[in-house]
């Protein structure tokens, strides 16, 4: 049996994790736009009738982030409160999704659909050895549903900007006229703004010298858009700031009521690689995406020079506005909804802040406060002890003020053979999540029956996570097997490394079928730096996915341990977890009690008690250094369940090892030499031996 694997770290990886298993490796076609005979023709899409903005020319150009969005949103709120006595609730949302901020409209005489089509012309128009060109110099406004169809060694150069124009009415849905979708994500949604779907070697890139890119600062902390007036070739900009708003007041249920077969959250993904092999995309720039910014769903992928820029500053102040809302003008007790409100705690700085240029923090509203805790504030204060309350209040108000909710992942693999690198995320999500495949899919589909040797390096991300999964149980199994994250820099992150499954009952539908199963295997994490994680640096085990206010169920919570509930299924089953190399920094100076308990553990491994469901668990040289005197050992002072630990929970483990691990864990047995562990090979200098590129000059 012999498998095609493109890269040498993965052979690497997978050749020691499976030396057993006979599996012989070899290399892989190069990915992208093959060479082919006599010259492949330019088509520019402005030969298709597309029509650029009249404000294109290099320098007219900027790039501006909440700034645009202010107006609508420091309106008169007690205007708004007048307008809302009395009024159903129904008539509140309908009157709040009139408001808020708007989406941006088309310079005058553009018509994004014409514009749509023209590009789509062209793209439908390409031949083997063609060249898509959306030209240097131009912003293109346009809706989504932007696609490249069975292309074969073809280049898409987005030289220009594609900018895309939210119009709910006009924007196609996945149910209106095309019927394409991927094997992994069905359902009925708005069209990914740009996507290629059943294409063979295609490379998507950018040829313009004046390329929008991320960049990190000199003192490495900080991550911002590269002089966005001048620069901003290769960018494809969602314009999610409505869509943010319209999904986190529901406006989007009002189309669920009217037609019962659409979604309750429909947003568009910015851009997708859907159904395909050997694609190539690189040198390319994702902002503000309305939903997660770019997902691939498919074998022999590369993404290299890719960065994602979301707008977090922005999504933070909209949630603040919601809270607002939802608290004074429809009835929501902030207690209710959060029972870890304090007003005695102010909220710490957000996570993973955009630090971006041309960002101007439009007014929130002043959250009112009463001047003595409420009788469930004492008695939480009761119950659960001064110090250890403050720490719980602390992570409400982080979670409380945090944009999960939007889902803005960065970049979401599935597939097989897939290369991740050089790139940029900040972003208020998963930075990386790979997703899982499994058995069943449709016959049309080229996916695999389980996501296999995905690599991702040389990578900064700054959101909530270099993730596996989730991975949640099911009857025709989902899988990840072999993932290796290499060389990861991850400054003022939300959470850090996180594999994770789901919550599962393990009992099957109906009783004829077969027990839900969720497989997680053979995971590398090397060489990864973490610089002042806001949240868990480590997580292993259920996702965090259940939020304040919402029904527990199995679940586990996001308050966990504040809120003692976070089941693990022992249908989820983890298997060859190793971690090599890994930093984490913590160099602030406390100065608070409120700062010190901002976030006491350096990880969780949450395996099944009962049932142990994670075999083979690896520290390598694993280690947190507090600068601060006030937290030099990092055991937290708090007692839990009786136990000082630097590591909430490490149970439900088999067969598991720690080397040069400070602090140490509980469940994984010290060992004094190093482990044999899985080893990725340095070498990435190119895509393969074949005619691959090397982008290194970027």
């Amino acid at each position: 049996m012999k498998a095609n694997w493109k890269f040498p770290q993965v052979a690497a990886l997978l050749g020691c994790l499976l030396a057993s298993s006979g599996v012989a490796v070899v290399q892989a076609q190069a990915v992208g736009a093959r060479p082919v005979e006599g010259e492949g023709q330019i088509l520019n899409v402005m030969d298709f009738g597309a029509v650029p903005d009249p404000t294109s020319a290099h320098g007219d150009y900027t790039l501006e982030f909440s700034e645009d969005y202010g107006a609508d949103l420091t309106m008169d709120w007690e205007d708004i409160a007048k307008k809302l006595v009395n009024k159903a609730a129904t008539e509140v949302r309908r009157l709040l999704c009139r408001v808020g901020p708007q989406a941006p409209k088309a310079p005058p005489g553009i018509d994004i659909e014409a514009n749509l089509n023209a590009i789509n012309a062209a793209l439908a128009a390409a031949q083997p050895g063609d060249t898509v060109l959306i030209p240097d110099g131009y912003i293109f406004s346009t809706l989504g549903g932007v696609m490249a169809i069975n292309l074969t060694d073809v280049t898409i150069d987005i030289a220009g900007s594609l900018n895309f124009i939210q119009d709910n009415d006009l924007w196609p849905r996945s149910n209106d006229t095309f019927t394409y979708q991927s094997g992994i994500r069905v359902g009925d949604y708005y069209l990914p703004g740009f996507s290629l779907w059943g294409c063979q070697h295609v490379t998507v890139t950018c040829s313009s010298s004046n390329k929008a890119q991320a960049t990190l600062s000199d003192n490495q902390q900080e991550i911002k858009l590269a002089t966005p007036q001048q620069l901003f070739g290769g960018m494809l900009n969602g314009n999610g700031q409505r869509w943010w708003y319209e999904v986190l007041f529901m406006c989007f249920n009002f189309d669920f009521i009217a037609n019962p077969t659409w979604s309750h959250n429909p947003r568009p993904r910015l851009a997708y690689v859907m159904e395909s092999e050997y694609i190539l995309v690189e040198k390319i720039t994702l902002v503000n995406s309305p939903y997660w910014s770019f997902s691939l769903d498919g074998n022999h992928l590369e993404v290299s020079h890719v960065d994602v820029v979301i707008d977090t500053s922005f999504q933070t102040s909209v949630v603040q506005v919601h809270e607002y809302v939802q608290h004074e003008h429809m009835g929501v007790s902030r207690e209710d909804a959060n029972p870890f409100y304090s007003p005695l705690l102010p909220a710490p700085r957000s996570t993973s802040p955009y630090r971006g240029q041309n960002v101007n923090h439009f007014a929130t509203p002043v959250l009112p406060t009463p001047s003595l805790p409420t009788w469930k504030q004492v008695w939480n204060g009761i119950r659960y002890g001064g110090a250890w309350y403050l720490a719980g209040q602390a992570l409400s108000e982080l979670l409380g003020h945090n944009p999960l909710a939007l889902n803005t992942d960065g970049i979401d693999p599935c597939g097989h053979d897939i290369y991740i690198h050089d790139g940029i995320i900040t972003n208020s999500d998963d930075s990386i999540a790979v997703k899982p495949s499994r058995q069943n899919l449709p016959e049309w589909s080229i996916l695999p029956n389980c996501t296999t040797d995905i690599v991702i390096s040389q990578m900064t991300l700054s959101g909530f996570g270099a993730s596996i999964g989730s991975v949640p149980p099911r009857t025709d199994v989902n899988c990840v097997d072999g993932v290796h994250f290499k060389d990861i820099y991850m400054p003022y992150t939300g959470r850090g490394i996180y594999v994770k499954s789901n919550g599962n009952d393990c009992q099957p539908p109906n009783k004829d079928d077969v027990k839900p199963t969720a497989i997680i295997k053979n995971i590398l994490y090397e060489d990864v730096t973490m610089l002042e994680p806001q949240w868990w640096p480590i997580w292993i085990g259920p996702q965090q996915q259940q939020q304040p206010g919402d029904s527990l169920g199995l679940k586990c919570s996001l308050l966990y341990p504040i809120q003692d509930w976070c089941p693990s299924p022992d249908c989820a089953t983890f298997e060859n977890i190793a971690l090599k190399n890994i930093h984490i920094q913590y160099n602030r100076i406390e100065k608070s009690l409120k700062d010190i308990a901002l976030w006491p553990w350096v990880g969780s491994i949450q395996g099944n008690v009962t049932f142990p469901n994670m075999e083979s668990v690896t520290f390598s040289e694993v280690s947190a250094k507090p600068i601060n005197f006030l937290r030099p050992t990092l055991p937290w002072p708090f007692r839990v369940k009786g136990v000082k630990r630097s590591y909430l929970d490490c149970v439900g483990v088999q067969q598991g090892v720690q080397y040069e691990t400070k602090p140490k864990t509980e469940c994984l047995t010290i060992v004094n030499t190093p482990p044999i562990l899985p080893a990725g090979d340095d070498d990435t200098s190119g895509v393969s031996d074949d005619g691959g590129e090397n982008n290194d000059e970027l």
